[in-house]
């Protein structure tokens, strides 16, 4: 499986805390969307990336903007352990 991230999962003690390893990958983009910031609210999310403020990804007017990131090769388990990561419970529209 593969996955896109453009934020915290890049980071690698968010890897080990979420995985229990570091993540393979390489970098990657996405056009047509732009990175905002959006407040989380689950305090064992903001302890396992030390960040109060996510990215998030907004589409953009312009299919000339791009986000980078990269792209990681999961397990089905991990795929599901980065879908709790990102639970939307956690998140604020603030």
């Amino acid at each position: 499986m593969r996955l896109f991230s453009y934020g915290t999962l890049q980071l690698p003690h968010v890897q080990l805390k979420t995985f229990g390893r570091l993540l393979n990958g390489h970098p990657a983009s996405l056009p047509g969307y732009r990175v905002d910031r959006i407040e989380i609210l689950d305090a064992a999310v903001v302890a396992a990336s030390g960040e109060r403020f996510h990215p998030i990804l907004r589409r953009s007017k312009s299919l000339e903007q791009a986000v980078s990131g990269t792209v990681f090769a999961l397990s089905e388990a991990e795929l599901t352990a980065a879908d709790e990561y990102e639970d939307d419970g956690c998140l604020s529209a603030g």
